[in-house]
């Protein structure tokens, strides 16, 4: 099976890019896109975080959660850590959803 990548917000699962605008409510707050939401847990707990809910654009979340001006927090767990060692959890995840709303 050929894995599906969808680094653009275009083309048939351009849905299921981070960048895609597809806002959410989580614990009462309203995330634009789940890039948001991602890069701001490398700041969880701090003013870093709702910096980054509040910023318009995906790219620019994006930018600041990669910042290393701000204190990060490892995101080999959600992500595949830049290099693939990380374990991609975000990914697998997105596959299980994929696979649940298939046989649904």
């Amino acid at each position: 099976m050929e894995p599906i990548l969808f680094y653009s917000t275009k083309g048939t699962y351009g849905a299921f890019s981070n960048f895609s605008a597809h806002p959410f409510v989580l614990n009462n707050k309203r995330w634009p896109t789940t890039e948001h939401y991602f890069q701001a847990q490398k700041f969880a707990g701090t003013a870093h975080e709702e910096a980054i809910r509040m910023i318009t654009s995906p790219m620019v979340a994006a930018r600041m959660g990669r910042s290393r001006q701000r204190p990060l927090r490892n995101d080999s767990y959600w992500a595949d850590g830049g290099d693939g060692s990380g374990k991609n959890c975000l990914g697998i995840l997105l596959m299980e959803l994929r696979d649940q709303l298939r046989t649904s």
